[in-house]
């Protein structure tokens, strides 16, 4: 009797264990989003260029002074990405970074900019997440500043 519970249960657990993974890359995508729209937002209403400076284990939003990001006690939100320590998004990793010098800049009209202090268009630019084999590529359109997710096919 205890085999056989014991053995519903796995073929119960099993299969949600193996859909968590996906799920974890989905809310990662979703909370990137979030927060480049939030950036966008707080450069239009506070009218002050604001950063988002990405690296491969996480990112930092902050806001610019001039041509300074400031990453001091400034410093709106920090996300880890990966790594052990963060149950969030434990096992996830940033694939590619296509910003200027990996940074995303709004400037007080909410439109991408090239670096702070720059009044210089952004070209369209991504940040590419995964895990496993699904991948997530969000762009950030010159001009609008539009941020579009898309999912990125398996390679063979």
């Amino acid at each position: 009797m205890v085999v056989v519970i014991i053995g519903i249960a796995a073929v119960i657990v099993i299969p949600m264990t193996t859909q968590a993974a996906p799920l974890r890359l989905q809310a990662l995508a979703r909370q990137i989003v979030a927060d480049i729209m939030q950036a966008q937002s707080d450069s239009i209403t506070l009218q002050r260029s604001h950063a988002i400076t990405f690296s491969s284990t996480g990112y930092v939003i902050a806001p610019v002074t001039g041509s300074t990001i400031e990453t001091g006690l400034d410093v709106i939100e920090q996300r880890t990405i990966g790594g052990a320590a963060n149950q969030d998004y434990a096992g996830v990793t940033v694939t590619q970074i296509t910003f200027p010098a990996n940074i995303l800049v709004f400037d007080a009209l909410g439109c991408p900019v090239q670096s702070a202090g720059s009044d210089q268009p952004a070209s369209d630019a991504y940040l590419e997440v995964a895990m496993g084999v699904d991948r997530y590529r969000i762009w950030v359109r010159a001009f609008s500043g539009g941020v579009e997710v898309l999912s990125v096919p398996p390679g063979p």
